[in-house]
């Protein structure tokens, strides 16, 4: 590791000791920060506007970009006058000011002059080059650790102008800039490739689910018109029913035990049915399920929120609980998890906001039928492909998670000195 000839204390933990000839400063005495404005919502997206306005939610869009660039809100200088806006310059680091996002790294660099909403803060620098430094450094900080006590969190311009943090001289602030630009964009750029690599791994798995619940495993078999839209061709042995005369919709409803296993969707990862909190704090009445029953979160059915049941307790939210009849256990949780399947019920939901799928709509839906010993067959092999898939997913997954903490260690160590970047390592 390269490293500085000499180092100081520099007063604060999280930094730890910083060169000898950095400076601590206050963020007040190198920048000015100033929130943004309550803008009325018909004035945020007028069509003659020339200056962006963003929004903490444009922060969540860009992804690792450091910039924010176009905006789906623009407003008039006129109104910017009449109203008294306030226009943050270029190179200005905005941030969100209010909330549990106090505590991620989601700070941008404003591309051109911008406006930004009463949620926001943005912090004004003299150079370019500083900018970007404080924004790889800001990265760093967890602004939640400075903020007022309360039940949401805030952080006011005073209190980040009091942050100390280090400094160093201008020509080292565009080299650790260059540096981080580098290869913080090999690693975006890695990181990207993984990502798309478990979506095409999540479209395989659903592909293999879709063909083998409508189709099976026999790619010889004679097929025949199921009738339906959703499923298509079927093997010409199978039947079609509806899933209430396949499966129990279980309704029996009662108050938890003491250490009973309690599971609602907010706690079910999305595509897998992966459970990660088994005993949820609802204290409401829940639907009983027992060993090989499914659970289906109705409430935004697209999430495809689907639990298999190796385990009883109760379901609690908005998860209807069915029990098998004609179907073996696992097979009934493939169909209903299948992404075809999740698609029709998603096509007739109703509400906007908080869209449903009709319970009576689901148990009438039109499902196809394998042969029982067919049935155990296609569970068993997609038991084996999935979990395939899964444990590929899983891996890169934890690719990803690793190369971000590297990323973020790799900014921490340059910004607070502990790495000395050299010309030779641009």
């Amino acid at each position: 590791m390269n490293r500085y000839s000499g180092y100081k204390d520099s007063g604060v933990e999280w930094i730890g000791k910083i060169p000898n000839h950095w400076k601590m400063k206050k963020i007040k005495h190198i920048g000015t920060s100033k929130s943004g404005d309550g803008f009325p919502i018909k004035l945020q997206n007028d069509e003659t506007g020339t200056i962006p306005f963003f929004k903490v939610s444009d922060t969540n869009l860009c992804g690792n970009e450091i910039y924010l660039n176009s905006s789906n809100n623009y407003v008039t200088e006129t109104t910017i006058k009449e109203m008294r806006f306030k226009v943050f310059e270029e190179n200005s680091i905005a941030f969100p000011k209010i909330g549990e996002v106090l505590r991620n790294n989601k700070r941008r660099i404003l591309s051109q002059p911008s406006c930004i909403d009463n949620n926001m803060m943005a912090l004004e620098v003299k150079t370019a080059n500083l900018g970007k430094f404080l924004y790889y450094l800001m990265c760093r900080i967890d602004f939640s650790f400075y903020c007022s006590d309360g039940t949401v969190p805030s952080i006011s311009e005073n209190q980040v102008g009091d942050i100390k943090i280090p400094i160093p001289p201008e020509k080292e602030q565009a080299l650790i800039c260059k540096h981080l630009d580098k290869r913080t964009s090999q690693l975006d750029s890695l990181i990207e490739k993984i990502s798309r690599k478990i979506e095409l791994l999540k479209e395989k798995r659903t592909s293999l689910i879709n063909q083998c619940v409508t189709r099976g495993l026999d790619s010889d078999v004679d097929m025949k018109d199921s009738g339906v839209d959703w499923i298509g061709k079927i093997p010409s042995h199978w039947y079609i029913s509806l899933l209430k005369y396949a499966s129990y919709l279980i309704n029996k409803k009662r108050l938890p035990s003491q250490g009973e296993k309690k599971i609602s969707p907010e706690y079910v990862e999305s595509g897998t049915g992966k459970i990660t909190n088994y005993y949820s704090d609802h204290g409401t009445e829940g639907l009983e399920f027992q060993l090989g029953d499914t659970l289906l979160n109705k409430l935004r059915v697209y999430l495809s929120k689907v639990v298999f049941c190796n385990f009883s307790g109760l379901s609690m939210g908005e998860m209807i609980v069915l029990r098998p009849i004609k179907y073996d256990p696992k097979y009934q949780f493939y169909l209903i998890s299948s992404g075809s399947f999740i698609d029709y019920l998603n096509s007739f939901s109703e509400g906007v906001k908080l869209p449903r799928t009709p319970v009576e709509g689901i148990v009438r839906t039109a499902i196809p039928v394998p042969p029982q010993d067919e049935q155990v067959l296609i569970s068993k092999y997609l038991d084996k492909k999935t979990s395939q898939i899964n444990s590929l997913i899983e891996k890169e997954t934890r690719r990803i998670e690793l190369l971000k903490e590297y990323r973020q260690s790799l900014i921490s160590n340059v910004v607070t000195g502990k790495v000395r970047i050299t010309e030779e390592m641009i």
